[in-house]
């Protein structure tokens, strides 16, 4: 039971996580594919088919797409989210949320560490254990 209750929430964070790249590769080629559109025909087509002020729209689509890749990121990962809020100083939004650190997952193994004349320096096996 606890097995399959497991593979269901993993189940669940890969598809949030495909959703994410999915949303990200589409919205990246939303931006870029207008720029490379007209620069294709302005390169290739009949001279002057396309004007200085057709051009400057997928331009700036392209130049958005800078901008559109972390909100994406903000709105899709809790983690990102709340450590731009912890960035950004939005304290009452992340205490609002219960969110007030953001929880580590890392190890920390003590070292003893001895200095002896024919070595530099030799880790003690003893914390490892």
């Amino acid at each position: 039971m606890v097995g399959k209750i497991r593979k269901n929430s993993a189940r669940r964070r890969e598809y949030h996580i495909l959703f994410m790249v999915l949303t990200t590769a589409a919205c990246y080629l939303l931006c870029w594919m207008p720029y490379g559109v007209v620069a294709m025909m302005a390169t290739f087509g009949p001279p002057n088919i396309i004007s200085p002020v057709a051009s400057v729209v997928p331009s700036l689509l392209a130049k958005s797409s800078t901008v559109i890749n972390p909100v994406i990121y903000i709105l899709m990962n809790k983690q990102f989210y709340r450590c731009f809020l912890i960035l950004f100083h939005c304290a009452h939004w992340s205490s609002k949320n219960g969110n007030t650190s953001v929880p580590s997952k890392t190890t920390v193994i003590p070292l003893n560490r001895r200095v002896y004349s024919n070595t530099v320096a030799q880790i003690s096996t003893d914390a490892l254990n």
